[in-house]
């Protein structure tokens, strides 16, 4: 997911530890997880993250995370193992 949001959505992507306080002041936060893919995280303790709705760039990445596990998105099929 880190290296479709820098290549497809052109987001700096960093991984580290974050501050709860981070969270209440970011414009969208999201979880990621190979089971769930994309969860947005729309608040914490009771206090909305952002609007509280998804954002544009959760959204996006969930988009585009669908298309490239379908097989429809170019550059990504080395990604995919056929089941048979």
């Amino acid at each position: 997911m880190l290296t479709l949001a820098t290549e497809h959505l052109g987001v700096r992507t960093l991984e580290r530890d974050i501050d709860r306080a981070e969270l209440l002041v970011a414009d969208e936060a999201f979880f990621l997880g190979t089971g769930w893919e994309l969860l947005p995280i729309t608040e914490v303790d009771g206090l909305l993250v952002g609007s509280g709705k998804p954002g544009p760039v959760g959204t996006e990445l969930a988009q585009a995370y669908r298309r490239v596990v379908r097989g429809e998105m170019a550059g990504y099929s080395h990604w995919l193992t056929p089941v048979r």
